[in-house]
């Protein structure tokens, strides 16, 4: 016979305070950190802090926002 699981509430969503959020933030791009190792002990996605960074404003100020340089064309 199969498990059933029922749930009785809707999960709610975790809130974050914007220090908690710096802080993890700032775990996950210190040299020689691993984002997906910062996220999975924060119990978040990864894609939720690179989304922090670029809410917090940390992309501005000093953290690069990919290892692309453009030369100015465009794919075509």
């Amino acid at each position: 016979m199969a498990r059933m699981e029922i749930f009785t509430r809707p999960e709610r969503r975790r809130s974050w305070s914007e220090e908690r959020k710096r802080a993890i933030v700032a775990a996950a791009f210190a040299p020689g950190a691993i984002v997906a190792d910062v996220a999975r002990r924060a119990a978040v996605c990864a894609g939720q802090i690179y989304r922090w960074r670029q809410e917090l404003g940390h992309v501005s100020s000093g953290f690069s926002q990919s290892g692309h340089r453009s030369n100015g064309r465009r794919r075509q």
